[in-house]
């Protein structure tokens, strides 16, 4: 196992955007395994398989437009119409989340607000 192995738990526990409670239930661990996990004070025993899926860098589950849209189905809230509708909106708000900020041009540095 590398040395990065607490940070690719991170990033694909971030990638799934679940909590450290949410990926431990995921994997059928604790909540303090995965945090031992990512602060890099314990290596996976019996769970390397299930956390594996995670961690290949080319896993479906690693999508995260993907992952929400698991998520909105998994959650029963929504049938049809409906669950088409709210997957488009999860989608939707996560890419408009994530989209880099735009530079606002109006907004001056201190220094130019003195009059410097």
């Amino acid at each position: 196992m590398s040395d990065d192995f607490p940070s690719r738990v991170r990033r694909a526990r971030e990638r799934l955007m679940l909590d450290r409670k949410e990926f431990a239930q995921l994997l059928k661990v604790s909540e303090k395994t995965v945090q031992n996990w990512e602060l890099g004070k314990s290596l996976p025993r019996n769970r390397m398989g299930a956390l594996e899926q995670y961690l290949e860098p080319s896993a479906p589950a690693l999508d995260p437009l993907a992952a929400i849209e698991q998520r909105v189905r998994d959650s029963g809230l929504f049938a049809g119409d409906a669950l088409d509708k709210a997957i488009q909106l999860a989608k939707e708000a996560y890419i408009a989340d994530h989209a880099p900020e735009s530079v606002d041009h109006h907004h001056q540095s201190p220094r130019a607000q003195r009059g410097a």
